[in-house]
């Protein structure tokens, strides 16, 4: 597989690069060993890759799947002007930019490590047909049936399997064309974060309020509202409390977090992945003092519970 591309970007690099400066630069907030470690700048093609995260392996030997190239990387080039025209205009032209949007802004979810680990552990449940479905839509079946749950490079190959298969299936995102969206620009002065987990629902994909959001650039983030009045919440504070909020809720969300600036280290660090993977932390997070004296507890109280 030495020809094969092997560094496969869960974030993709068109997404990232709006976080880095001329030379491409960005900064980076992450856990290291379970301690903080210093922010960092780095380029936006080394960050949020794996080698061969979605390679997935057939029967034989040399029999694989080459889902970067197959599949994501026809997402991602869809995706990009459809993210451009709605940060140049507000909006999207047509249905098919639509489509390439959402389709995109699903797979942040599905091909995420975290989200293919997490397939690999719930794999034993998955009833048979539900495979031989997603096997006849990815074309010849590739997974290794001899042994679905086998781990290479820390994944299963049914994991991928999966991961892969949902991205290509529409009705796993068709429900957004059905969401009120809109999109929220700020002054350069409030540049909002991003993450390895960019794309998030609150406080889940199904509750009846849900609130999505989605920062497209450091000027501009994209809502989706299941309730009207989360709207009004949302589109109802000053810029600089939303732009803190936004912030918290990526940071909260994330196991890295990227940035134009090192500024806020000390809470970043304080809350940086406490709103899935560390309730005793996220308690002591509530307590934390985002910028100018604004509370994490008084932010969050406007997220639907």
């Amino acid at each position: 597989m030495a020809d094969v591309k092997r560094k496969h970007h869960f974030v993709p690099q068109f997404y990232l690069k709006r976080w880095g400066d001329d030379d491409g630069l960005l900064w980076r907030f992450q856990r290291a060993n379970g301690r903080d470690a210093k922010p960092k700048q780095k380029h936006y093609a080394g960050i949020l890759y794996e080698e061969h995260l979605y390679t997935v392996r057939g029967r034989e030997p040399g029999d694989v799947f080459l889902a970067e190239d197959e599949v994501f990387q026809e997402i991602d080039s869809a995706a990009a002007p459809a993210l451009e025209e709605l940060l140049a205009t507000k909006n999207i032209s047509s249905e098919n930019r639509w489509d390439a949007l959402f389709r995109f802004m699903y797979t942040l979810q599905v091909r995420n490590p975290r989200v293919i680990q997490g397939l690999m552990d719930e794999s034993p449940a998955l009833e048979r047909e539900t495979i031989k479905q997603l096997e006849a839509l990815l074309g010849p079946p590739i997974l290794n049936r001899r042994n679905p749950s086998e781990i290479t490079d820390g994944h299963s190959e049914l994991g991928r399997f999966l991961a892969v298969g949902i991205a290509k299936l529409d009705f796993t995102y068709r429900d957004y064309f059905n969401v009120p969206w809109c999109i929220r620009m700020l002054p350069d002065r409030l540049p909002l974060m991003t993450s390895d987990y960019p794309f998030a629902a609150m406080p889940n994909f199904d509750h009846p309020n849900t609130v999505f959001v989605f920062p497209l650039a450091p000027n501009a983030c994209f809502l989706g509202f299941k309730d009207q009045r989360m709207a009004h919440a949302f589109t109802g504070i000053d810029d600089e409390r939303f732009c803190d909020l936004i912030n918290v809720l990526t940071v909260a969300r994330a196991e890295s977090v990227y940035a134009v600036n090192s500024n806020s280290e000390g809470v970043i660090y304080s809350l940086l992945g406490s709103w899935e993977s560390d309730k005793e932390r996220f308690r002591m997070a509530r307590d934390a003092v985002w910028r100018d004296g604004v509370r994490f507890e008084d932010l969050v109280a406007i997220l639907p519970t």
